[in-house]
Order: C-alpha cells, then sequence, then structure tokens
C-alpha cells in the first residue's frame, strides 16, 4: 500500500512539472504610461478626478494591450470593457502620476494573467 502512494505520488510530481502550462497560470508584468491633456476648468474638483481616474484605466488598459497575445487582434473596446479589465489584473502599483499645466500621467506597473486576459479580449473583441 505504501509502494502504491509513493508511486502515485511520483507520477503526480512528473505530471506537474511536465505540464506546467496546465497546473499553473502564467502571469506577465507590464509597466505602462499614459498621458492626456486635460481641457477642463482645473477649479471643478469632480470633473477633474473622473478625468484622473479615467487617465488610471487607460493606462492599466494600454498596459495590458502590450501583451503579446493581444496584439494579434483587432481590438475595439467600449468604455465599460476598458473600466472592466481591472478586473482581470492582479496587481496594479502607480509608479508615478504627474500633473504638469494640464497635461496629466500615469506610470502604472500591471501584473496579470495571460491566460485570463486572452480570453477577456477575446471575448470582447468578437462582438
Amino acid at each position: 500500500m505504501r509502494n502504491k502512494f509513493q508511486l502515485l505520488f511520483i507520477l503526480l510530481t512528473i505530471i506537474i512539472f511536465s505540464f506546467p502550462s496546465i497546473c499553473f497560470s502564467e502571469s506577465k508584468t507590464v509597466v505602462n504610461e499614459y498621458c492626456e491633456i486635460y481641457s477642463g476648468d482645473m477649479k471643478n474638483k469632480k470633473e477633474l478626478e473622473v478625468f484622473r481616474k479615467n487617465v488610471r484605466i487607460l493606462s492599466i488598459f494600454q498596459g495590458v494591450l502590450k501583451s503579446d497575445k493581444s496584439r494579434r487582434y483587432n481590438v475595439s473596446f467600449s468604455i465599460d470593457d476598458i473600466r472592466n479589465v481591472s478586473q482581470y489584473t492582479e496587481k496594479v502599483v502607480v509608479i508615478s502620476h504627474t500633473e504638469k499645466n494640464k497635461k496629466i500621467c500615469d506610470r502604472v506597473k500591471i501584473t496579470f494573467d495571460t491566460e485570463a486576459m486572452d480570453k477577456y479580449i477575446r471575448l470582447n473583441t468578437h462582438r
């Protein structure tokens, strides 16, 4: 009985290390910077904050599109699709946020599961 368990354990270990893509998903980390010029009134705090959030979302979205798999699709997304992309990221770190005059820039470091993101992009591009 003990030998059967050891044999199964050894076989399972060999299978896991032979086919890692089956057992573990691949994560990718991308750094992206996105800048936009704000054309509204800088005194309108609510509108400016919404604009800042949109710049952050667009910087995440464009970073995800830098992945190798997403480049092969003709991508056309709606604003809601772009906002939903952050649900598929594992970790987003803001490296820098700069504002000069009316130019607002966000530099982000994004970690995401490539398989899940590839499925998300395929679903949204074949509508």
